[in-house]
């Protein structure tokens, strides 16, 4: 049996979240706006900041309204980045829903905005940041099916731009049978001690934690694991839970705030773990003054960034995946296992911690079964359902 020593801190930790969390679902109850809006949509406990908390979700149907939804609308998260609000440093979401027939959600998850840095909290790193955006999600997703308005729920999508594309890595790893299609826009891979603990280093970010275990702000082992992309163990079960969500990177190779050192370690990572992964790597003759205007970290046009990527034609007609247009045989063999939204159609042990719990099974349940089974704890999973009553 594989021990991991921080084992049951990070069990406990999420667990306690897990049956705490009452106020999220709440985001089932509300009737979608008719027209473009921002709603409030209620979200994660955090341990930093105040109860309740919910974020702004910014909705974007095609053509501005609701009535437009049909049978071939799909939904997609657009995910702005570090110390943005709404769309800032992602696609354009009017784009996105007019051109690919989407329901385009942009999310202000914690810590969005300028302010991220006042007061004592260190900056999430994309953990409860991807909470909040399935909730968002979820809410579209429960929204639609409350009002009876069909939509296509094959055709489930994130993508986002810097921390963005981080939150747009951390939803797909959190939700491993939710997303058809995901695209990463020079996102960060892992949290790494430069960014965590502000050293000189690969990066120019400070995210504000303490390597101190004395210290409130300290980043444990396990809380700096769960939010490596490319941590192997990871990607392992989700390849076993049956992730077949195709993700699309782009990533400058001068990037001065997300070192491609450790994007191109997470690609590595996720081909040997048998993920379905497409990875873009920007260098200087790869330029084209439009989409793509520097090999650093802004890119460039992240509109049209993500428009040459992909096709409407194809996300139109092929739900289980989007194209890159410059190999029009991306799709060629691929297979493809329904996608049910957030916490449905899961493997028999996630069931059971449903069963367990005797509730609708929060986004956090992820959380504690990939600590759980990446330990090599599978047995244990088992174990606890047992204990809490199944």
């Amino acid at each position: 049996m594989i021990r991991c020593p921080w084992y049951w801190h990070n069990v406990v930790a999420v667990l306690a979240l897990i049956l705490a969390d009452t106020s999220a679902r709440g985001a089932t109850s509300a009737a979608l706006p008719q027209q473009n809006a921002r709603v409030e949509v209620p979200t994660q406990a955090s341990p930093w900041f105040a109860e309740p908390r919910s974020v702004k979700v910014y909705l974007h149907y095609p053509g501005g309204s609701l009535e437009n939804v049909n049978a071939k609308t799909g939904l997609m998260l657009s995910l702005h980045n570090w110390g943005g609000t709404h769309a800032v440093g992602t696609a354009d979401p009017d784009a996105l829903a007019s051109r690919y027939n989407v329901v385009a959600i942009c999310v202000d998850y914690l810590q969005s905005g300028q302010n991220w840095d006042e007061g004592e909290a260190p900056y999430d790193c994309g953990y409860l940041q991807a909470i909040d955006a399935l909730n968002a999600l979820y809410f579209v997703f429960h929204g639609l099916q409350m009002a009876e308005i069909p939509f296509d729920s094959r055709r489930i999508y994130s993508a986002g731009g810097s921390g963005g594309g981080n939150v747009t890595l951390m939803v797909n790893k959190f939700a491993p049978r939710t997303f058809t299609c995901a695209v990463d826009m020079c996102g960060r891979a892992r949290l790494n001690d430069d960014i965590a603990f502000g050293l000189p280093g690969g990066s120019k970010l400070n995210a504000g934690y303490s390597s101190d275990p004395s210290e409130k702000t300290y980043l444990s082992p396990d809380d700096q694991a769960i939010r490596n992309l490319g941590l192997p163990a990871h990607l392992e079960q989700m390849r076993a839970l049956g992730n077949e969500c195709h993700l699309i990177v782009v990533h400058g190779t001068t990037d001065e705030y997300n070192p491609v050192e450790d994007k191109r370690q997470m690609v590595e990572n996720m081909e040997a773990a048998g993920l379905k992964v497409e990875a873009y790597f920007l260098t200087a003759e790869m330029l084209d003054g439009a989409a793509f205007k520097t090999t650093g970290h802004s890119l460039g046009d992240r509109t049209k960034s993500f428009s040459k990527l992909l096709t409407a034609t194809c996300c139109q007609k092929v739900p289980i995946c989007c194209c890159v247009a410059e190999r029009p045989t991306f799709n060629s063999g691929m297979s493809w296992c329904d996608i049910q939204p957030l916490a449905a159609n899961l493997s028999f042990r996630i069931k059971r911690v449903r069963q367990a719990f005797a509730s609708n099974l929060s986004n956090l349940a992820w959380l504690l079964m990939l600590t759980v089974l990446s330990c090599g704890w599978q047995g244990q999973l088992d174990h606890l359902c047992d204990k809490i009553g199944d």
